[in-house]
């Protein structure tokens, strides 16, 4: 059993420690599923008197919380400092909840879920004092408080999954006519990672953020994305229909030195290095000039082209291409079999000098999974034709 304590997630040793009302604690399951008792649970807090709140202290920092009542609480009915939940007032963040896989931010916390006994949530405390929470154990409201309209982005958001051998981990980037360049009402803080094991985020005001949403996209905008590194990861950014037309999206990875457009490819994979602690991106969104001149300050320009060695190789499920252009012009990335027969076509358009990758997922030009084996993979580009081989196991 865990909690949070300032700078990461300790182990409680003695039951004396769970002591203060309304704390949720965390525990690490190594086999399972299990089911946990608690003897003596018959009686809720408080005397159910409508007009009288249980608090709940949130201190600076991140909150693990439980309702002491043993039934649902409506989030209509839990305030912080006159508001109902969820808020974002620019010092305080939440609910969150972790449901074994991610972290649901607050908006689908409070949209899915109530206050339900025996479920932790987490809350974030940026105001430096600490403040609390005031659970109302009926659908009465509080007389006096103030009820904060929780708004949407009102512009297109895009969906950025992280997924490792840890979990998953979702993140949203987009635009929303009353959002700020810097943190605001949109922008939520990234919970914790220590027990969960899967995390990527927004750099933003020097702390990290699940969320991180523009006022407007001019010619275009450039979102710092990092990932901790956790074993083999995929990154998929999934664009939504209200994307605008004409508009580019690259994801750029700075240690690889190699982009990937995310309207032909989806998802991305990499495997960090040894040592390698956190894996830094940029999400870049804008005309093709504008995608064009990041990258080339992103990036050194390429002085040759070349096709690089697929990584991982032998791969069994999916497995990624990287090669540089020195010149722009029609690129062609083709796989065949030994019998020298085209397998599938993973490219054919028309690109910028600079660093690319694109993936293959083990299957036919149809769709088909192909039969383990030996594979050559050609990249035809301006001026240059070059192939290699990779293997592919099952």
């Amino acid at each position: 059993m865990f909690n949070w304590s300032g700078s990461g997630y300790h182990e409680i040793t003695t039951a004396t420690t769970i002591s203060e009302l309304g704390r949720a604690y965390w525990l690490n399951r190594r086999v399972g599923p299990s089911n946990i008792t608690f003897p003596g649970a018959i009686s809720s807090y408080g005397d159910f008197n409508q007009s009288k709140p249980c608090s709940l202290d949130l201190y600076t920092g991140w909150n693990d919380l439980g309702t002491p009542f043993m039934f649902d609480i409506n989030w209509d009915n839990v305030y912080l400092e006159g508001f109902s939940l969820p808020t974002y007032s620019g010092s305080i963040a939440g609910p969150y909840y972790y449901d074994g896989i991610r972290w649901l931010l607050p908006t689908e916390v409070t949209a899915n879920m109530s206050f339900a006994s025996f479920q932790g949530f987490s809350f974030k405390n940026d105001l430096g004092s600490p403040t609390y929470l005031e659970i109302y154990p009926t659908s009465a409201k509080k007389k006096d408080g103030k009820t904060a309209v929780v708004k949407s982005p009102d512009g297109w958001q895009a969906l950025v999954v992280v997924e490792n051998q840890g979990g998953s981990d979702h993140n949203y980037f987009g635009l929303s006519a009353d959002a700020s360049i810097e943190r605001d009402q949109y922008d939520y803080p990234e919970p914790p990672s220590g027990l969960t094991g899967t995390s990527g985020y927004f750099r933003l005001a020097d702390d990290q953020f699940c969320t991180d949403i523009r006022p407007e996209i001019g010619e275009g905008q450039v979102w710092n994305f990092a990932v901790e590194c956790n074993g083999q990861t995929k990154l998929a950014v999934n664009l939504p229909a209200e994307f605008p037309a004409g508009m580019e999206c690259f994801l750029a990875d700075l240690t690889r030195q190699v982009s990937v457009n995310i309207a032909g490819e989806k998802v991305y994979s990499f495997i960090p290095e040894s040592s390698e602690q956190t894996r830094e991106f940029r999400i870049i969104v804008g005309s093709g000039e504008y995608a064009k001149q990041v990258l080339g300050k992103t990036f050194s320009v390429p002085t040759a082209t070349v096709l690089g060695q697929n990584l991982p190789n032998p791969f069994s499920g999916r497995t990624s291409i990287s090669y540089q252009l020195a010149a722009e012009g029609r690129v062609k990335m083709s796989v065949y079999n030994v019998a020298g027969q085209l397998v599938r076509t993973l490219l054919d358009e028309h690109q910028m000098t600079g660093r690319y990758s694109v993936a293959w997922d083990g299957r036919d030009q149809a769709g088909r999974q192909v039969s383990a084996g030996l594979y050559f993979y050609q990249l035809q580009a301006p001026n240059r034709t070059e192939t290699r081989r990779m293997a592919l196991v099952r």
